[in-house]
């Protein structure tokens, strides 16, 4: 709940004496980033910095390819991961923890008056949110996700002053059936419409119509803070909302993704359709920040190379020690011998022991780096035997016709 607990700070680190002045999107990151790390500091987590990463690769070294021929190397604003933070258990994850957290964020004020503008800003990052966030698997036996979603947005004045919270229908003005949850306090969902059926042309066109086949749904907790009453003109007051999106699905042809609130992961018909069908179409054309788009660093590429040759040095260790990576149980067992019985009683501690010269950090990203390979070979075995069984259908087909 750590970025819960970070949106109350909000108010003090932007109105409080001796804080600066925030005038951008940036400084809103920043200024919640402080608050992230004054929120990792209460629990005690050792160097909290570093879980804090701001502009964030969605997907790595790689982009979304372009008609034109120029990628696009997308990323969030901001990503937390809290895997440090050992308190993680079943009956906390109903309350929406989870290890690895991606937010979008957006800073409405007096030089952002665009209603129209501002709506359409703030439905692509939903998009961005449901669509291109990488949804890592807590536990490969389940599918569970380990991934939360978060959407910032802080308004000098009030929501209603910059965006259009209502359209036009045959029978007058009703609310926006996907922006109303974003501003309201408590849990509220969004039943599933499709982008382009729903949605004017006008904030279509600044998304990108090459979205509108996409169906959304999606249920949000929000939590809203406002001022209890209005100061003079002269004293700046914001309005500071935290969406943490508990469920969502997408839809887009034959394919469907969908994450629930007890973090069941579904990807329909095969997660490699999924991935070609709505991640790739979205990162190839949802609306964003040109900074946003720029490739990634040298010194980012320099330190995922490094961050890989680490990765394999483990695996040699692991080797060495006799142990095996179980993806059924995501952590290392014994290979063979009388310990081999005792696997059940097989701790990560115990695994270290038998490596000294692994560190406890490299270890927890070590795991998480198997069961992302221990994932993508299930996925592929599964379009493999779809593409079979398609095949066998086909052949079916045939001798009925003969």
């Amino acid at each position: 709940m750590i970025g819960e607990q970070a949106l109350l700070y909000l108010p003090e680190v932007m109105t409080g004496n001796g804080y600066q002045e925030q005038f951008y999107e940036g400084g809103i990151v920043n200024a919640y980033s402080l608050a992230l790390l004054q929120a990792l500091n209460g629990r005690n987590i050792p160097n909290p910095l570093s879980c804090i990463q701001a502009e964030k690769p969605f997907r790595g070294r790689k982009g979304w390819s372009r008609p034109e021929g120029n990628d696009r190397y997308l990323r969030s604003d901001l990503f937390l991961n809290l895997d440090r933070n050992s308190v993680e258990s079943t009956g906390l994850s109903s309350y929406g923890w989870r290890h690895h957290n991606w937010f979008e964020a957006k800073f409405f004020r007096a030089s952002t008056p665009n209603q129209q503008q501002n709506t359409a800003d703030l439905l692509a990052d939903m998009l961005r949110l449901i669509a291109l966030v990488p949804d890592e698997h807590a536990d490969n036996r389940f599918g569970l996700s380990s991934t939360g979603r978060f959407l910032l947005h802080v308004y000098e004045g009030k929501p209603e002053d910059y965006l259009s919270v209502s359209k036009q229908t045959g029978s007058g003005l009703e609310p926006r059936n996907w922006l109303a949850p974003l501003l309201s306090n408590g849990r509220h969902a969004c039943d599933r419409f499709r982008l382009g059926q729903y949605e004017s042309d006008g904030i279509m066109n600044i998304v990108n119509s090459n979205l509108g086949d996409l169906r959304i749904g999606f249920s949000t907790t929000t939590l809203r803070i406002e001022p209890a009453y209005k100061l003079g003109t002269q004293t700046k007051q914001y309005t500071f909302i935290l969406n943490r999106i508990d469920d969502f699905s997408i839809e887009r042809k034959t394919a469907c993704f969908s994450v629930s609130a007890d973090r069941r992961v579904i990807e329909r018909p095969s997660a490699s359709q999924v991935k070609s069908e709505i991640q790739e179409h979205v990162g190839r054309w949802v609306k964003t920040k040109r900074s946003e788009e720029s490739k990634p660093t040298p010194f980012e590429i320099r330190k995922a190379d490094q961050i890989e040759e680490k990765l394999w040095e483990i695996d040699v260790a692991v080797e060495d020690a006799g142990l095996y990576y179980n993806p059924n149980t995501n952590r290392l067992e014994v290979t063979g011998g009388p310990e081999a019985d005792n696997n059940l009683d097989f701790s990560i501690e115990d695994a270290l022991s038998m490596m000294p010269t692994v560190d406890s950090d490299d270890f927890a990203n070590y795991l998480t780096w198997k069961r992302e390979q221990a994932d993508q070979a299930f996925f592929e075995m599964e379009a493999e035997q779809i593409m079979e069984e398609h095949e066998q259908e086909q052949l079916s087909c045939e001798d009925e016709d003969e």
